[in-house]
């Protein structure tokens, strides 16, 4: 076993998103705390049924819109195979969540808002 003296693979791996409160005056940390737990506990598990069923009825479709997203999101922020895992990550949050929308198991407020 040997160390490397330039781990840029391992590094490259390592990404942390940081989501800032557009308004803290909204739920004060406390509060979302507390409303996540009793939220979890509330819902865990529900989403997955239909997310994964469709998932699974339609592979090949949800593989090819994978691909074409992370394709955009290596053009557009000039990404590298260096950066696979960023392209990686970004693409599968992204498709998570526009499947999730399209088939109303969450609701795009975020667009929603942007629109108007």
């Amino acid at each position: 076993l040997s160390l490397k003296t330039l781990p840029d693979g391992e590094m490259m791996r390592i990404l942390e998103f940081v989501v800032e409160y557009q308004d803290p005056k909204i739920v004060g940390v406390e509060e979302g705390r507390e409303m996540f737990d009793l939220q979890l506990d509330a819902n865990y598990g529900h989403a997955i049924v239909p997310f994964v069923q469709h998932i699974i009825a339609n592979r090949a479709a949800v593989e090819q819109r994978l691909t074409a997203l992370r394709g955009i999101i290596d053009k557009e922020l000039n990404l590298t195979q260096r950066e696979r895992n960023w392209s990686a990550i970004l693409a599968a949050n992204l498709m998570g969540g526009n499947l999730a929308t399209e088939l109303g198991i969450i609701s795009n407020i975020i667009c929603q808002t942007l629109k108007h």
